[in-house]
C-alpha cells in the first residue's frame, strides 16, 4: 500500500514498520517507507503489536496470529 495508515500514527509518535505484499504502489506515491513483506516477518518482531490496516481478504494474517503473542489492532475507523 502507501503507508497512508503507517504514516498517521508515525505522526502521532508511533514507532512503525511497515510491511505489504502489495508492490502496485512505487516508492514515490507512499507516505512512509513499506517494505515488502507478509504474514512470515510476524516472527521477526515479536515485541511489536500488529495493526492491519487492509487485511488480505483470505484472512491468513490472522491464521499465523494464532500462534505468536501478538497483540492484533484491526482496522475498521482510526480517529487521530
Amino acid at each position: 500500500g502507501t503507508g497512508y495508515w503507517e504514516f498517521l500514527l508515525q505522526s502521532r509518535g508511533l514507532d512503525i514498520v511497515a510491511f505489504d505484499q502489495n508492490t502496485i504502489f512505487p516508492p514515490e506515491m507512499r507516505y512512509t517507507e513499506v517494505m515488502t513483506g507478509g504474514p512470515e516477518l510476524l516472527e521477526n518482531y515479536p515485541d511489536r503489536a500488529l495493526f492491519l490496516a487492509w487485511p488480505d481478504a483470505d484472512g491468513n494474517t490472522f491464521y499465523y496470529t494464532q500462534y505468536t503473542k501478538l497483540v492484533v489492532f484491526y482496522n475498521f475507523v482510526l480517529i487521530l
